[in-house]
């Protein structure tokens, strides 16, 4: 459960003792399913990513899922070529964080003998929902929610999918969650989102990756201001494929204060309002080409992170930042199969610091 959500939360007609809730181990077994299915789009015609590439999208999802359930991760990558490298991490983490279970059939029958009404938020067909329960009902044999949602339709969600909540609260406390699903313009829910956005053929004003704050990108010297785009399709379940657009396009505050990087890293929505009371989980910095960005030690504090560099051998021993990483080693860490099958050995290096 996440920490916006206090132990107990007092729910108009009564309350929820948040003990009840059991927290979640981190579950890998999506990781080399999703990449599996991805491709990129080349003169029209789909091609499967290199291995190298499914594996940084793997490294992102890995990351989603240790969230603060783990000591901050660093990882230095060797790739064959930096292009689109950050991009492809970034993916990985959104669909992670989105994807990623918060709540277990457990959970629902708690849910479903509390008090009503109880104030939630739900994903449905990518899409996060406000709603309000008002009860629970068995529906061909399975118990069912009833979920009002903001409009006054009903909708029932079954205690097979009870994944899909994502967070309970009074109103207040929704609204200070982090944004993780939710899609302010109305065609969002038409066109085959995936991903929160960033799979989806959207408008560049829409600004996805800032607004949602899963992943700070970084270039060798500052935060990256650029836009860069990558034709790509999803291989649904029936082997159909999905075309779309992974769009990278980055726009953040300045990050500098006295000559450092801060540690505290605030959303910024596409209207450039900060909304520092959103960020309940740290998100993921990714370091663009960066093992040679002196100041990204600074940013290590409370957030897993992510070093690519392009085709520097050696690095393990020889780079200056990473040199400087040793100071806050905590431990020596392993990656999943998935990963650490995308690259030799002599090309990764993986630790966690002190929190």
């Amino acid at each position: 459960m996440s920490d916006a959500l206090s132990n107990t939360l007092n729910l108009n007609q009564g309350h929820i003792n948040m003990s009840q809730f059991t927290s979640q181990s981190p579950n890998y077994v999506d990781i080399a399913t999703f990449s599996a299915c991805l491709y990129v789009m080349v003169d029209g015609s789909p091609v499967p990513l290199p291995a190298w590439a499914g594996g940084l999208v793997a490294l992102g999802q890995y990351l989603a899922a240790l969230d603060t359930l783990h000591p901050p991760v660093t990882v230095a990558l060797e790739l064959p070529t930096r292009r689109y490298a950050a991009l492809l991490v970034a993916l990985g983490v959104v669909h992670g964080r989105q994807t990623k279970s918060n709540f277990t059939p457990r959970e629902f029958d708690v849910l479903a003998s509390s008090p009503t009404p109880i104030s939630l938020r739900y994903r449905y067909q990518s899409v996060a929902y406000d709603g309000e329960l008002s009860g629970c009902q068995t529906i061909r044999g399975e118990p069912h929610l009833v979920i009002r949602r903001l409009n006054g339709e009903q909708h029932y969600l079954p205690r097979s999918l009870s994944s899909q909540i994502i967070a309970i609260g009074s109103e207040d406390a929704l609204r200070l969650r982090h944004r993780d699903l939710t899609f302010s313009a109305p065609q969002h829910g038409d066109q085959g989102s995936f991903a929160a956005q960033v799979f989806s053929d959207v408008q560049a004003a829409d600004y996805l990756l800032s607004d949602r704050q899963d992943v700070v990108l970084f270039g060798p010297a500052s935060p990256l201001h650029y836009e860069a785009l990558l034709p790509v399709a999803l291989r649904d379940p029936a082997g159909n494929l999905c075309s779309g657009t992974l769009r990278e396009a980055v726009r953040v505050r300045e990050w500098r204060d006295q000559g450092s990087v801060n540690a505290r890293l605030f959303p910024i929505s596409s209207e450039g309002e900060e909304h520092p009371q959103e960020l309940q989980v740290a998100p993921v910095a990714v370091f663009d080409g960066g093992l040679g960005y002196a100041n990204w030690r600074y940013l290590v504090p409370g957030h897993h992170v992510a070093l690519l560099t392009p085709g520097r051998t050696g690095f393990q021993q020889g780079d200056a930042a990473l040199s400087e990483a040793s100071l806050s080693r905590a431990g020596e860490h392993v990656l999943p199969p998935e990963v650490l099958s995308a690259f030799d050995s002599g090309q990764h290096v993986c630790f966690t610091r002190y929190p």
